[in-house]
C-alpha cells in the first residue's frame, strides 16, 4: 500500500527490501485470516474480520504524524478486508452478503487513497512513485470493475478469481512504494538522504540553492565540485533548481526535488544564511531576508551591552574588526563612541564566518588580546569555535544555549546539521539577558592523541559555559 514515510514535512530515505517484505506478508495474511472469519455468518465473525484488518494496517504503517497515519492504516485495512472479502466470496458464492462488505472496503479504497495521493503531491511527473502510484489506482479500478460484473453475474466463478488476483498485484505494487522516495514538501528546505550521505538543499525554490552534504570528501552535485566554508561544517555546492520537480544528481546518487514555481523570498548567500533558513523552516516561519543584511535589534543590544560592560570593567579600547556586510558595518556604527580606538584591550569580531574565520587565523599566530577576544552572537558557529578553540574566543548572546528554547531547536535540528546562532535567531525570537559564555572542553584526553569524545550540541567535544550576567 501506498505508506508515505514523511517527518515534518522531510523526505525519509526509504525503506529496505526485507521490511517491505514482512509488510506486504502481513497484508496477505491478515486477508487470509479475514476470508476464513467471513465464510462464518456471525456478526462476530465479521466484527473480528475488522478488528484483523484494522490490526494489520496498524502494524505495517510507519507515517509519523497523524494525519498520514490514519489515512495510511484506512488505506491499508479496507484493501485487507476487501481483499478477504473476495477470497471469501470464490469460496463461499455468498454474494448477497460479501458483496455489500466489498464495495464498501472498495469505496474505502479508493477515497483513503485519494487522499494519500494528495498528501504525497502525486501528479503526471516522469518520476517512479507517481507512476506506481497511477498504476496502482488503475488496478484497483481494474478490480472494481471484476467486481460490479461478478455482482451482475453471480455464477462467474472466473471473475471473482480474476478480482482477487488483481487486488494482490495492487497491494504488492503498493507495498513497493516504500522503496521509492516520495516526493518531498514544495519550496522549504529539504533534508533528505542520498544513499549514506545526509543531504540538506536550502531553500529549494527555483533558481540558486546551496546544497549542503554532510561528509568531508568532496563530490560532484549536479557537476559543481564541493568545497568548503569558513565556520562550516561538511561540504557545500551552488546548483540552480528548474521550477518544479526534478533529480539532483549527488556523487553517483539520486535525490528527488521539489522547487515549486515561486521565487519569493531571499536568495541564501552562504552557509549561515542556509542554517537560517533552516532554522526559520523548522519553526515554520518566512525568512524575509539573510542574517548578514541588517543587524537586528537583539544583537545591537547584546554587542552594546557587551561593550559597555567591559568600559565598566576598565577596557577602555576596543578594537572592532568587521567587514563590508551591511550588519557589520551597523554594527561599527552602532558601536562609534563606546570605546577607544588606541591600544588593543579587547577585540570584537562583527564579520560574517568567513572573515571571522580569517582575523581568529591571524590572532591565533600571536599572543591573545590582554582583555580578550570576542564573537558576536551570529558568529556561534560549533566549526567556527572548535577550529579556533587555542584563540579562547568568547560570546555575548542574548538568549541562553541551554534554555528550553535553546533545547527545541536542537531537538528538531536534523542530524548532521550544526546548531548556529542565527539559525536560532531565525527558529524563534525567544531572548534572556545578555551573558559572556566561554567554550569548555570536557575530554581529559587531547583529540590529537585520538581521543576525539565529540558530543552533540553548540560546542562538539565540549560545552559552552557561561562566565558571567552583562547588567
Amino acid at each position: 500500500m501506498a505508506v508515505v514515510l514523511a517527518h515534518d514535512g522531510h523526505v525519509v530515505p526509504t525503506l529496505p527490501v526485507s521490511v517491505v517484505a514482512i509488510r506486504w506478508l502481513v497484508l496477505l495474511l491478515a486477508a487470509l485470516v479475514v476470508a476464513a472469519l467471513l465464510r462464518r455468518t456471525t456478526k462476530s465473525s465479521v466484527a473480528v474480520a475488522g478488528v484483523v484488518a484494522v490490526g494489520s494496517g496498524i502494524a505495517a504503517t510507519s507515517a509519523s504524524t497523524w494525519t498520514f497515519a490514519l489515512v495510511s492504516v484506512t488505506h491499508r485495512a479496507a484493501a485487507a478486508l476487501w481483499l478477504g472479502a473476495v477470497l471469501a466470496l470464490a469460496v463461499t458464492r455468498s454474494w448477497r452478503r460479501l458483496a455489500p462488505l466489498g464495495m464498501v472496503a472498495a469505496t474505502a479504497v479508493a477515497v483513503s487513497g485519494f487522499v494519500q495521493a494528495r498528501l504525497d503531491r502525486v501528479g503526471l511527473d516522469a518520476f517512479a512513485f507517481d507512476q506506481l502510484v497511477l498504476a496502482k489506482a488503475l488496478l484497483f479500478a481494474l478490480a472494481c470493475s471484476l467486481g460490479l460484473q461478478g455482482i451482475r453475474r453471480a455464477a462467474s466463478g472466473r471473475l471473482v478469481l480474476l478480482e482477487s488476483a488483481v487486488l494482490f498485484v495492487a497491494t504488492v505494487a503498493g507495498s513497493a512504494l516504500t522503496l521509492l522516495p516520495s516526493p518531498p514538501k514544495v519550496g522549504v528546505p529539504l533534508v533528505s538522504a542520498a544513499g549514506p550521505l545526509q543531504v540538506t538543499v536550502v531553500p529549494q525554490r527555483p533558481g540558486l540553492n546551496l546544497v549542503h552534504v554532510y561528509t568531508d570528501v568532496p563530490l560532484l552535485i549536479d557537476g559543481q565540485r564541493t568545497t568548503t566554508y569558513p565556520g562550516a561544517s561538511g561540504q557545500w555546492a551552488r546548483i540552480t533548481l528548474p521550477a518544479g520537480r526534478s533529480e539532483v544528481r549527488v556523487g553517483n546518487r539520486t535525490l528527488l526535488v521539489d522547487a515549486g514555481h515561486s521565487t519569493a523570498g531571499p536568495v541564501p548567500d552562504g552557509p549561515e544564511c542556509a542554517s537560517a533558513f533552516l532554522g526559520a523552516s523548522l519553526a515554520h516561519r518566512a525568512l524575509r531576508s539573510c542574517p548578514s543584511s541588517a543587524l537586528s535589534v537583539q544583537d545591537r543590544h547584546a554587542l552594546e551591552t557587551l561593550t559597555g560592560w567591559l568600559k565598566a570593567r576598565g577596557v577602555m579600547h576596543v578594537q572592532v574588526l568587521g567587514d563590508s556586510t551591511p550588519r557589520s558595518k551597523q554594527a561599527a556604527s552602532a558601536l562609534t563612541g563606546k570605546g577607544g580606538t588606541g591600544t588593543v584591550g579587547a577585540v570584537l569580531l562583527t564579520g560574517s564566518w568567513d572573515t571571522a574565520a580569517r582575523q581568529l587565523a591571524a590572532l591565533s599566530g600571536r599572543a591573545v588580546p590582554r582583555d580578550g577576544v570576542y564573537l558576536a552572537p551570529w558568529l556561534l558557529s560549533a566549526p567556527l569555535l572548535s577550529s579556533y578553540s587555542t584563540t579562547a574566543p568568547l560570546l555575548a548572546l542574548p538568549f541562553d544555549p541551554h534554555g528550553s528554547a535553546a533545547r527545541r531547536y536542537l531537538v528538531r535540528l536534523p542530524a548532521g546539521e550544526t546548531p548556529t546562532g542565527s539559525g536560532y535567531a531565525a527558529f524563534t525570537s525567544a531572548q534572556a539577558a545578555v551573558q559572556i559564555w566561554a567554550t569548555a572542553p570536557v575530554s581529559i584526553f587531547p583529540k590529537d592523541l585520538g581521543h576525539a569524545h565529540a558530543t552533540a550540541g553548540w560546542f562538539p567535544g565540549g560545552t559552552l559555559t557561561a562566565v558571567t550576567f552583562l547588567r
